[in-house]
């Protein structure tokens, strides 16, 4: 699903925490990737399993890669936290090509579009 930029690379925690910095709150929004405080982990309840894309919030339903033009489901279960090292996290939804987006990040923010909603 992801479309990757070939003349970036891929960088590691230790650079993304670094470029990026770490929001203190969970309506906040990174400028590439959304890393969140750890201190915020027990406030991440179901009601912030989304995909946050070009159309707005998506809990349930179909989203398409506007590079790629393929289309995949979005829903809670696909939608996990991913914790790194007890200092931060991130909203990470997966897609059927095995492919880890940043929910909250750039690439979502401004490449999927939404298909379809579905009731929550």
């Amino acid at each position: 699903m992801e479309w990757i930029n070939p003349e970036y690379k891929v960088r590691e925690p230790e650079e993304v925490i670094r470029d990026n910095g770490v929001l203190k709150s969970l309506s906040d929004r990174g400028s590439d990737s959304s890393l969140y405080d750890i201190s915020l982990l027990p406030l991440a309840t179901g009601r912030e399993l989304y995909v946050d894309t070009k159309d707005g919030k998506v809990y349930s339903g179909v989203v398409k890669c506007l590079a790629t033009k393929q289309k995949d489901k979005v829903n809670a279960s696909n939608i996990v936290i991913n914790v790194y090292k007890d200092i931060c996290f991130q909203f990470m939804v997966l897609f059927s090509d095995g492919t880890w987006v940043d929910a909250r990040g750039n690439y979502a923010k401004t490449q999927l579009k939404v298909v379809s909603r579905r009731n929550r």
